[in-house]
């Protein structure tokens, strides 16, 4: 008979957020192995896709002069390459171009905004990203353009935390930032997501991920809107009642998701794309 498995749970923050994970393995087994893998895939992200650090890869291309080509690790290039895709899917819907509103709405600091940036979604133009045979990536300045890959690259995060995890032998895992989240292996995990001061459940999660958006920010500054911009209007949408959340098979694809939902660009041909279900 088979020995039941023993839960593990450890916390941290990172990504701007509260990442717990959780392990299910062999009774006796020694967690700390499996706990400093999963958290240095997640800061390896943050280094590199941390727009407030001027020293990871978004931070150099925001201080970069127009035209000039910023070297990105393959792992930003596969983030970016990801967005890209989408927003070619989504005819401009989803947009990781969109930081100078963020700026202007207070979600970043203010000096990054760009009073020159595109006023409508029809001046948006393609990233241009080369792929460099050392494994690196090269990406062109645009003027007046501040990435922000925000929620993407939190769930790219959780995948790569993921991805180390099963690689290293854990027979089940569940990585939690802020609410989005990734369990794989043996083990279901009951979701939930919080809904006028209460929380939802939502059922279990076996082997794919969850992601939701549309919850009110808690700055003073304003509390009505969402860090989800729409590249039509350049606003940031109302805070509605209701959050959206998305399942999928990646955290990164499910964050992406919710955005597009909350933006009433989200279709059915889109969602089996990518495997992914809504839940209101």
């Amino acid at each position: 008979m088979t020995s039941p498995l023993e839960k593990h749970k450890r916390a941290t923050i990172a990504l701007g957020t509260l990442v717990e994970v959780s392990l299910w393995l062999a009774p006796g087994s020694d967690p700390a192995p499996f706990f400093q893998t999963a958290y240095q895939a997640i800061r390896q992200v943050h280094a590199l896709m941390s727009v407030h650090d001027d020293h990871s890869d978004l931070g150099r291309y925001r201080l970069a002069a127009a035209g000039q080509q910023v070297t990105i690790d393959a792992h930003t290039c596969q983030v970016l390459e990801f967005a890209e895709s989408l927003w070619q899917l989504s005819d401009g819907m989803f947009d990781v171009c969109i930081g100078d509103v963020l700026a202007r709405e207070g979600y970043l600091p203010e000096e990054w905004g760009h009073p020159h940036a595109p006023s409508s979604i029809s001046r948006r133009q393609t990233l241009e990203i080369t792929t460099n045979e050392n494994g690196t990536a090269s990406l062109r300045k645009q003027a007046d353009t501040l990435i922000d890959l925000g929620g993407i690259a939190k769930g790219y995060a959780i995948d790569l935390a993921i991805t180390a995890l099963e690689a290293s032998g854990a027979p089940s895992a569940l990585v939690n930032a802020g609410g989005d989240m990734r369990i794989y292996g043996p083990i279901e995990a009951p979701i939930h997501r919080r809904q006028d001061e209460m929380y939802v459940p939502l059922g279990h999660l076996h082997n794919q991920a969850l992601a939701t958006s549309g919850q009110p920010s808690n700055r003073d500054s304003a509390p009505d809107k969402l860090p989800i911009v729409d590249p039509k209007t350049r606003e940031c949408l109302p805070a509605l009642m209701h959050p959206i959340s998305i399942v999928a098979n990646t955290a990164m694809v499910a964050d992406a998701l919710t955005k597009l939902a909350w933006l009433n660009a989200l279709n059915p041909p889109m969602l089996e794309r990518y495997h992914a279900r809504l839940i209101h």
